[in-house]
């Protein structure tokens, strides 16, 4: 994490993201999610504080964006899922 980057965390509804580049993929790692009244994606699936984000964005060409997105919550989901 960078000098910036709180030690602990203020969990918010959007996380707390660290973007980093890995060659021409912007990857973004979130954490820190309040888990109240919010919903990881549109068909309501829930999660905890122990959520876990990490978004791989590419262009593979100068008319598309590729984005790969791995959740993990221990405290949901037995394992991670895409």
């Amino acid at each position: 994490m960078g000098e910036n980057t709180p030690k602990i965390p203020d969990p918010s509804f959007f996380g707390e993201e660290v973007g980093r580049w890995d060659g021409d993929t912007l990857v973004m790692d979130s954490i820190a999610f309040k888990d109240e009244k919010v919903w990881i994606d549109e068909n309501a699936n829930p999660h905890s504080d122990a959520l876990h984000v990490v978004e791989r964005w590419s262009r593979p060409d100068a008319d598309h964006i590729h984005v790969e997105t791995l959740i993990e919550d221990p405290k949901y989901y037995t394992k991670p899922f895409a």
